[in-house]
């Protein structure tokens, strides 16, 4: 795995700064450090436009909030993005409906739409901001209530408990 790297030292000034260096004559000195500093703020542009995968966003969310989800779903709390996000698993037998369809379709056909990737979906997903238009948690319950209402729409059971308003 290698030696743990020590983090790239930030400042708010430390790009302006690395950028002006390079006009300079020893600014190549400095090429490794603004790289990296370049690629620290690429990645915090992605993560802030589109959040962590879902796994890893599954991997941070505290369980007090993963214990809210019925079995075999995935709620995640993306903190960077000021959202919540559920995922529920599509019956087997409407995936296997949605594969027999794509293979009907031939391979130059351009697809629009939702059908635009032969990839078929596995989950459905659902996701609620917050801050902007509803609190924090407003955006978790609707997501919670989403998970248990499509829990129960496919055969499981009721939700047992209520969040609080």
């Amino acid at each position: 795995m290698g030696p743990p790297v020590a983090p790239v030292f930030k400042a708010d000034y430390l790009a302006g700064v690395l950028g002006e260096l390079g006009q300079e004559d020893d600014g190549k000195e400095f090429q490794s450090l603004k790289a990296e500093v370049d690629e620290e703020a690429r990645m915090e542009f992605v993560l802030s436009r589109v959040g962590y995968s879902k796994a890893k966003a599954e991997h941070f969310t505290p369980s007090c909030i993963k214990s809210l989800r019925p079995e075999n779903t995935v709620l995640v709390w993306q903190a960077i993005q000021f959202s919540y996000q559920g995922y529920y698993p599509i019956p087997l037998a409407m995936q296997t409906k949605a594969k027999e369809k794509l293979k009907d379709v031939a391979p130059t056909t351009r697809l629009r739409g939702k059908n635009q990737s032969k990839k078929v979906k596995t989950h459905w997903t659902r996701s609620r901001n917050y801050k902007a238009k509803r609190s924090q948690l407003q955006a978790l319950t609707e997501i919670v209530d989403w998970l248990w209402r499509t829990h129960k729409n496919h055969g499981g059971e009721s939700c047992c408990f209520k969040l609080a308003e």
